[in-house]
């Protein structure tokens, strides 16, 4: 009996590693029959059904994806993976609320779960539940301190709560740990000019467009900040990106306009 066992394990082994290769060439066809051989055998074998689900879902069949996955957590509840995948699947269908409760689930199975975590308190951002975004990613944090995504996010949530010092603090860090993190120095800059600090506010977005020169909204917001800055605090280095802004970006704005006039007066 053991010795027929192993010989079936053996064979659901071979199968299901050609499955794998198959997907991995984008052969889902042939992958999902090889999966389908298997559960001909073994209805309840969880290495072919998770396959299922992930090939459908790269095949644009969420809700079936879903489902294989729910199959799946049956069998082994305690897998804080396979809730992972389905958090994502269901945020890929739109159930954000079941997202953050099994992304949650997840946490309470494995709690270094990062990616669950995660997961959760981008949801939570966008369904408009801040203070509880801001303490899934400090906790977060703690599992890895050195994750620029999740001090951007956690500024965003912070930002949205109230505690404006402490999104400065985030957006900063997120900066400090990926220099060329444009969105972060484009909401830097947009809370230091929230809070009067105007030259913060062009030196963030002047660097901003700099590192994504195609991205117009930063030059707008460049030039636009620049109505209520002194031009006697200009540097060479500023007023070559105002002239790039107006003549090679092609930004209209009265706020370069009014720049320009000045340098060219001051000169």
């Amino acid at each position: 009996m053991k010795k027929a066992n192993k010989k079936k394990e053996s064979k659901f082994k071979t199968l299901i590693n050609q499955a794998h290769q198959l997907a991995t060439a984008r052969r889902f066809g042939d992958a999902e029959a090889a999966c389908k051989q298997i559960l001909e055998i073994d209805k309840e074998y969880k290495g072919a059904i998770v396959l299922l689900a992930q090939i459908a879902s790269q095949r644009n069949r969420p809700t079936e994806s879903a489902l294989l996955l729910q199959k799946a957590i049956e069998q082994d509840p305690a897998d804080a993976q396979l809730h992972v995948r389905l958090a994502q699947v269901l945020t890929r269908l739109g159930q954000a609320d079941d997202a953050i409760r099994v992304y949650q689930h997840a946490v309470a199975l494995k709690p270094d779960a990062i990616d669950a975590l995660i997961g959760a308190g981008n949801l939570m951002i966008i369904s408009g539940r801040f203070e509880e975004a801001v303490s899934v990613y400090q906790r977060a944090l703690l599992i890895r301190d050195d994750y620029a995504p999740v001090y951007y996010n956690l500024g965003i949530a912070q930002a949205a709560s109230g505690e404006t010092e402490q999104a400065l603090d985030s957006y900063e860090r997120a900066i400090s740990i990926k220099p060329d993190y444009d969105a972060a120095l484009f909401n830097l800059a947009n809370l230091k000019r929230l809070l009067g600090d105007i030259g913060g506010a062009v030196e963030c977005y002047r660097r901003a467009a700099k590192l994504v020169p195609e991205q117009k909204l930063y030059w707008q917001q460049f030039a636009n900040s620049l109505q209520v800055l002194d031009p006697n605090d200009f540097d060479e280095e500023l007023e070559a990106d105002i002239l790039r802004c107006l003549y090679v970006e092609s930004i209209d704005h009265r706020g370069l306009v009014k720049s320009v006039a000045a340098l060219t007066f001051r000169k």
